[in-house]
């Protein structure tokens, strides 16, 4: 690493500091404006907790909050997991099937006290939702939560280490914090996107539908090839939808991705009742219109924490990405596999910055306010 890039790591290390341990209170719009580009290591963990709400933004308040929170959740944990819990419980049983699938190639996923971790979120947060319940892939989406909130415990903060940490090391008091806000923060989550989740999953197929209708406008050719050799965006998408794109990139990328959601969640939430510019495309809007779909602020995640109106144009810029290979693909087997098993292995942050430089492009051509309407 050069000594121009490292002193300038360095100095954004400290404006991070400042805005987190030195204010009185941190400027929200200045660390999501900060965080957008991605967010240091060694900070990422109390960074996040800001930017989903989950910490006040008034520093002597934190620690009592935390700890408050972090109680609530051992209240849960008693009442709903270890007293009332039914052996025989379906969603018990589908969890404990999904839990050991999570990230094969990440050795700490395999530890035994991990998976107790996550099948204590996942079958709590599935009881206090019964909307919802529980619905497969969202084991994967407490992953980045979890590994960010660990690595304040590596000594280095880095997602590097994860392969040789021994989790059953930590304390007690460590596992039981970094379960807890892992627990909450899902539900921060969970709650910008709940008609993802609730009956037939409404939000997942509204947002399918509406990256058909981008990809026909920004990448006819391709569209149109998908088209013409049958393959519904619902065969491959559903997944990037329903998962955050977790199954298809490493998950170094998407930690370093969800940086950037976290803080366009944020920001959409800041500018939610902004009237849309008279100037610039309308695509977003006419594309709501010949939908026949009704797309709410819920399906699409505007005013809270995690915008998947962002995603959509991420999945746009991300499938727009492979479109020169997509394109030398001439039937429908081929098309499948290669959408199914995209060669992402070796993806680091430049990938993931230019695919959000797009998506950015994107939502600024098509006016994203238009999404906001209902």
């Amino acid at each position: 690493m050069s000594s121009t890039k490292q002193a300038m790591m360095d100095n954004k290390l400290i404006k991070f500091k400042k805005l987190i341990y030195q204010d009185e209170v941190t400027d929200l719009n200045e660390l999501r404006s900060m965080a957008w580009a991605g967010v240091p290591p060694s900070v990422r963990h109390v960074t996040w907790k800001l930017l989903l709400g989950y910490l006040p933004v008034v520093r002597e308040k934190r620690a009592a909050a935390l700890a408050r929170k972090r109680s609530d959740y051992q209240h849960y944990v008693e009442q709903y997991y270890n007293n009332n819990r039914c052996p025989d419980d379906e969603i018990w049983r589908q969890i404990h099937i999904d839990i050991p699938r999570m990230q094969p190639l990440v050795s700490i996923f395999q530890q035994e006290i991990v998976q107790r971790i996550f099948q204590r979120i996942l079958y709590i947060y599935s009881i206090r939702h019964p909307a919802s319940g529980y619905v497969q892939g969202m084991n994967d989406l407490v992953i980045p939560f979890f590994v960010v909130y660990l690595s304040e415990f590596m000594p280095t903060h880095s997602l590097s280490e994860l392969d040789h940490v021994n989790v059953s090391t930590l304390s007690e008091e460590v596992l039981q914090g970094v379960e807890a806000d892992s627990f909450w923060s899902l539900n921060k989550l969970l709650d910008s996107i709940q008609d993802n989740y609730t009956f037939a999953q409404p939000g997942i197929q509204s947002l399918v539908h509406l990256l058909s209708r981008v990809m026909s406008r920004i990448d006819s050719k391709l569209h149109n090839h998908l088209s013409s050799n049958n393959v519904n965006y619902l065969l491959f998408s559903f997944r990037w939808m329903n998962n955050l794109l977790i199954r298809e990139l490493p998950l170094r990328c998407i930690i370093r991705l969800w940086d950037t959601y976290l803080a366009e969640g944020a920001l959409t939430s800041s500018t939610a009742n902004v009237s849309s510019s008279s100037t610039g495309s309308t695509l977003t809007s006419s594309l709501l219109e010949s939908s026949n779909l009704t797309i709410t602020n819920n399906s699409l995640g505007n005013g809270s924490p995690f915008a998947a109106s962002f995603h959509l144009y991420v999945c746009a810029a991300f499938l727009r990405y492979w479109s020169k290979n997509l394109l030398q693909e001439n039937d429908f087997q081929g098309l499948i596999l290669y959408l199914q098993n995209l060669p992402t292995f070796h993806w680091g942050d430049n990938e993931v910055e230019l695919l959000v430089a797009d998506a950015y492009s994107l939502k600024e051509t098509f006016t994203p306010n238009h999404l906001l309407s209902s």
